[in-house]
């Protein structure tokens, strides 16, 4: 598919703006503007044509939503052409050329096959920004080829960034491991959760009891709630009726004085003021019509006594015509005399000129003396030729001299380069050594670099710690993998994350047990509170006190230790008697005091429980602990035997990876070491070898030379000598030859132009001579003499000339002199024939004067006239007034029922009072229905009246009503107290709410380990997905998509890269690298700067590209200034290759760099490139 037009229509800055995009088969478009000349505004505008609008675009600044319109004009490969517009709707968006017609949705399915938008601006648009992420991502994937093939032919950036945040996420959930993650201790809590729900249920016959117990409290206390409300609404009726009644009075009397104006009419509330305003302008009307007929009887009088000119103001214009040529009248009689002088010394002029000449001063013959103007310019011509002429000839006969002598002067110098020797041999030898270089430089570098390379690795060997030995033994090695010490990374990392955990809940513990400490101390600080144990062993010490008194009572003789151990608990009883009453006052003591503190007891029991789940739990978290320490152990001692083969003793893993990269790294400059060697030796046989066959070849061309002592440098010189001295002996041999050519050629040039040059100068002589003849000179005339002639012949004719103009002039005056004096007279004859008798000078000036005195009577009549229309206005318009005041006053008294004007103001005092009542009588029934309690008003009413008979038993009636509340109350707390007791013995035994929070505790575990199995899941198998799409595009893709891109890699570099190769990094994962222009370098994406990494991401997009278009219907490739950081020759590689995509699909290149349009111009055939120039208008 291609775009032949493009129709920026209405959208963003442009308004009816066209891009031609049709040249070439394809082609190669670039468009190019100034910046901000619209150029982005362009790229959206071809994904919106082919895509249609976004609900928000920011191309809506000029033109609105509704006005926006793109144009287009498609070609299918088929040869199907698409005419169509498209507009800013949510559907029914695409319409025909003419934007009448609308298209259905599907008509551009056929050009755009299953391309959506998403993959279009991904795969068929790059710009710089997307370049420059392409080629870090380059580096940050560690050029890994499925990647970048998938993320090249797909144009996706932060490839790797996914691929990345996707193993994050997962492993957050849960470890590749399966040793750690929010999953896992999901879990955990879930089991904790389920174990503490066990652990606080009792049973079902306790809890059922107190349970009854208190729902019974609970309905006794809805019923009491719902007395109160009834008796709280009797007592607010009796409030409302209370209230309400002064209210009824006021509105009973107000309905009473209603009654007496209900007859009056009812007037707008401007009535009154309306009136007044009537009644001032019906005297205002009588006064204007009163002034205006005085005004108009003065005026008709003064019109009546004015006299007009009519003769003289008809004729003004003539007048006016006639004073304005007066001025040039008397100007032209004051010019005339001068004129007749002007005249006659003008011919007096020409008759001296003809005495010059030789001629009868006699102007009736001068005719015979003009000079055609193209006789004149032949002799000027001929006169300008003389000397050149003659100068050619005397030039032309020197040049065959200097020819001559030239000639003989290069036979002899060429006669001494005739033996030349044969240096052919030396050349070829030097050519084949420029192909190598320099190679003794080279020689001495790579020595130079080896010795550096070595000390290198000797320093680092041995700074490289755990292990010593030399190079070659560390090659040998066998150390653990990458993934091996990643592995044990994971694990000991794993181990410490788990021991940290549960010293963290250790702390949250024993902070727990702290917390619970200071509250048990905080409830004992004012007086020990007693538990069920204390008095559980009160109990037994009083049980054990009574047995002792029994036994007393029986006189037993093991009485004796036990009696004094029974003592020991009361230090301050001296008699077992004593201590028996003791213990029992203390058992009946505790007993009170729990009774009366039974809320504390059941706080300190629940305290005290919690301290010892808090011990259990500590006891289980540090067998926990020691575990997690044993295990770590065991996993650093296995990391410990992984090194012992090595004799190593090694650090932890994430050092270690340090070191085994700090060890491979020494392998690869081993590895460097022997290649550069093997180097060194390659270069010192070559030198030896190019020694002796260039000494053989200078003595061919010098066998005198000395070369013994010459090294391969000198030797090189003194061959490319020896060889420069034999190329500017031949050289200049051949130069002597072109130049004796050259010479003869010269020669025979300047005796052509000799002889030509005297064919020329004889017949200018012969149209000399007849031209002088004309002119009454000789033949020998020269030119200055031809000159003073016919210029002499010029200023006659121009005097004649000028007396001719001043003839001319002199009749003129006179005839518009008679002309003036006609009009004059004819003019006064019509207006003022009294003046018959004056000159046209004089009578012109009284004419001018008598009409102005004749305007300034019109204007006074004029504005006597508009005066009087004015007032013969003022007085229909009072008139008007007069009548419409009469009859809107006489409609006023209508309306108020009045038979004078003068009744009118009474009328609108009644009809104010009347309203006010009636406002009065609705306020105050708005206010009782607000008392009514929603009560109908007349219901509401009668049951006031009711209760009005006995208004004053209303306030005793609410007084007993809130009594009856208060006892109501009363009872209410009463059993809301029981409630409350019931309460605490529930939170004593039941543990049914923590149960029930738990288990809810558990249920929203559950929920979330749920989720969180069903996320893991998901981001498992979208990097399976993902992993297996970029796999299996590179086994597909790998081959063709490799070879292009590594042929257009080389160019787009300057060939300082030979191409692309597939490699394997050290986990055997394939990867990407480049290779140098020598061969025997390989160069990782990491090793690249990035100017190549965007060259290389380039050079994979435009392969990958080309790779598509081999099966798919080729759409427009968008390109956005992806050449702006490239150098001068990149550009112009990367514009070839452009070049040659366009012959596959149509390029479009949009950029606001003139110099890149410059580099195209030069560099890229027309038959490919096409430039559209653009500007938003």
């Amino acid at each position: 598919m291609k775009i032949l037009q493009l129709h920026l229509k209405a959208f963003g800055p442009f308004t009816d703006t066209s891009l031609d995009l049709s040249g070439g088969e394809q082609g190669l478009h670039i468009v190019y503007g100034p910046n901000e000349a619209g150029k982005s505004s362009s790229l959206r505008a071809i994904t919106d044509l082919l895509y249609g609008f976004l609900p928000r675009t920011p191309d809506n600044f000029l033109h609105p939503y509704p006005k926006l319109r793109i144009g287009g004009e498609l070609q299918h490969s088929d040869g199907k052409i698409l005419e169509m517009i498209r507009r800013k709707a949510n559907k029914k968006s695409l319409f025909d050329a003419v934007d009448s017609k609308p298209l259905a949705d599907t008509a551009l399915e056929h050009f755009l096959g299953d391309v959506d938008r998403e993959l279009f601006m991904m795969m068929f648009g790059i710009d710089h920004e997307r370049l420059r992420q392409g080629g870090q991502e380059i580096v940050q994937g560690g050029g890994r080829i499925g990647e970048l093939l998938f993320s090249a032919g797909a144009g996706i950036t932060q490839l790797q960034s996914a691929q990345n945040l996707l193993h994050q996420e997962a492993d957050l959930l849960l470890k590749s491991s399966g040793r750690s993650g929010e999953i896992l201790d999901d879990i955990k809590d879930y089991k904790k959760s389920k174990d503490a729900v066990k652990a606080v249920l009792v049973t079902a016959d306790t809890w059922k009891t107190h349970d009854e117990r208190f729902q019974s409290a609970q309905r006794q206390c809805d019923s009491l709630d719902e007395r109160i409300r009834a008796t709280q609404g009797e007592r607010n009726r009796l409030i409302r009726i209370r209230d309400a009644t002064s209210a009824i009075g006021q509105w009973k009397k107000a309905k009473i004085d209603l009654a007496d104006v209900a007859n009056t009419p009812l007037l707008p509330t401007e009535f009154e003021q309306n009136s007044h305003d009537l009644l001032l302008a019906l005297r205002t009307a009588e006064q204007q019509m009163a002034d205006a007929n005085e005004s108009i009887g003065s005026l008709n009088q003064e019109l009546t006594g004015l006299i007009l000119p009519e003769k003289l103001l008809t004729e003004a214009d003539a007048t006016e015509s006639i004073r304005d040529k007066l001025g040039e009248h008397r100007k032209a009689m004051a010019d005339r005399p001068k004129l007749e002088i002007q005249f006659e010394e003008a011919e007096n002029d020409a008759r001296e000129i003809l005495k010059e000449l030789g001629r009868a001063p006699d102007l009736a013959k001068i005719e015979e003396l003009r000079i055609p103007n193209d006789k004149t310019i032949r002799i000027q011509d001929l006169g300008n030729q003389q000397k050149g002429l003659f100068e050619r000839v005397s030039a032309s006969q020197r040049d065959c001299k200097r020819f001559r002598d030239a000639i003989t002067e290069l036979e002899q110098e060429i006669e001494a380069y005739q033996n030349l020797p044969d240096d052919e041999e030396l050349q070829h030898i030097l050519r084949n050594h420029q192909s190598d270089g320099d190679c003794e430089e080279q020689l001495r570098s790579l020595q130079i670099e080896i010795e550096d390379l070595q000390a290198t690795a000797n320093i680092e060997l041995s700074q490289l710690g755990l292990w010593s030995g030399d190079l070659q033994t560390l090659e040998e090695l066998s150390v653990p993998s990458q993934a091996t010490v990643e592995r044990f990374s994971d694990d000991m990392q794993e181990k410490r994350a788990e021991i940290k955990s549960v010293q963290t809940r250790v702390t949250e513990r024993e902070d727990e047990k702290s917390v619970l400490d200071q509250q048990l101390a905080a409830l004992e600080l004012g007086q020990a509170v007693p538990s069920e144990e204390e008095l559980t062993h009160a109990r037994t010490l009083r049980d054990q006190g009574w047995q002792l008194i029994l036994a007393s009572w029986e006189n037993k003789s093991e009485l004796g230790e036990n009696a004094e151990n029974f003592l020991q608990h009361f230090p301050t009883c001296t008699s077992l008697l004593g201590a028996y009453r003791q213990s029992v006052d203390n058992v009946d003591k505790i007993g009170d005091q729990l009774r009366r503190d039974a809320e504390k007891v059941a706080t300190k029991t629940r305290i005290q429980s919690e301290i010892s789940q808090c011990e259990r739990n500590l006891e289980k978290l540090d067998k926990e602990l020691k575990y997690l320490r044993k295990e770590s152990s065991k996993i650093e001692d296995l990391w410990t035997k992984l090194w012992a083969s090595l004799s190593i003793t090694p650090l932890p893993p994430t050092e270690m990876r340090d070191w085994l990269r700090n060890q491979q790294q020494l392998i690869e400059k081993s590895r460097n070491l022997r290649t550069r060697r093997i180097h060194e030796n390659t270069l010192m046989s070559r030198i030896d070898e190019m020694l002796g066959s260039l000494k053989e070849a200078i003595r061919k061309v010098d066998v005198d030379c000395e070369l013994d002592e010459c090294s391969l440098n000198e030797l090189l010189n003194l061959a490319t000598d020896k060889i420069s001295e034999t190329t500017k002996a031949q050289n200049r041999r051949e130069q002597l030859n072109d130049n004796l050519t050259k010479a003869r050629t010269d020669l025979a040039d300047a005796q052509a132009r000799f002889e030509e040059a005297e064919r020329d100068l004889a017949d200018w002589k012969n149209n000399w001579a007849n031209e002088m003849e004309s002119l009454g000179l000789s033949d020998d005339a020269i030119p200055s003499q031809a000159n003073s002639v016919m210029r002499d012949i010029g200023r006659l004719f121009q005097k004649f000339q000028e007396s001719a103009n001043f003839r001319a002039r002199l009749e003129g005056i006179d005839r518009d002199a008679r002309d003036f004096a006609a009009k004059v007279k004819e003019l006064v004859g019509k207006t003022l024939p009294e003046l018959a008798e004056k000159s046209p000078e004089d009578a012109v000036p009284l004419l001018s004067e008598r009409l102005k005195e004749a305007r300034s009577a019109q204007e006074r009549y004029d504005s006597l006239k508009r005066q009087l229309e004015e007032q013969q206005h003022k007085l229909k318009t009072a008139n008007s007034a007069f009548a419409e005041a009469q009859t809107a006053l006489g409609e006023m008294c209508r309306l108020a029922a009045c038979e004078s004007h003068d009744q009118l103001s009474q009328a609108a005092v009644q009809s104010r009072r009347r309203s006010e009542l009636e406002n009065t009588v609705q306020s105050l029934e708005t206010s009782i229905s607000g008392q009514s309690g929603g009560m109908d008003f007349n219901t509401f009413l009668q049951e006031v009246e009711s209760e009005t008979l006995e208004i004053d038993s209303i306030p005793p009636r609410i007084d007993q009503l809130d009594n009856q509340i208060k006892e109501y109350n009363l009872e209410r707390d009463k059993v809301i107290g029981q409630l409350k007791e019931e309460k605490l013995e529930l939170a004593k035994i039941d543990g049914s709410s923590k149960a029930s929070e738990l288990t809810l505790q558990c249920e929203s575990i559950e929920s979330r380990l749920a989720e969180r199995i069903q996320e893991l899941a998901k981001l498992r198998l979208a990097s399976a997905v993902l992993h297996a799409a970029i796999e299996e595009y590179r086994e597909n893709n790998q081959g063709p998509v490799l070879a292009r891109a590594s042929e257009i890699f080389q160019r787009i570099t300057l060939n300082r890269f030979s191409g692309l190769q597939a490699d394997f990094d050290e986990r055997g994962a394939p990867v990407l690298t480049g290779v140098r222009a020598s061969g025997e370098e390989k160069v990782t994406v990491a090793g690249m700067s990035d100017g190549t990494c965007d060259q290389l991401y380039l050079a994979l997009r435009l392969a990958s590209l080309e790779n598509w278009l081999r099966h798919h219907e080729s759409l427009p490739f968008i390109i956005d200034d992806v050449l702006l950081n490239f150098d001068d020759a990149r550009a112009i590689a990367g514009l070839q290759v452009l070049a040659e995509l366009s012959k596959q699909t149509q390029v479009i290149f949009f950029t606001h760099h003139q110099h890149l349009v410059d580099l195209a111009q030069k560099n890229l055939s027309q038959d490919d490139l096409f430039l559209t120039p653009i500007q938003s208008r």
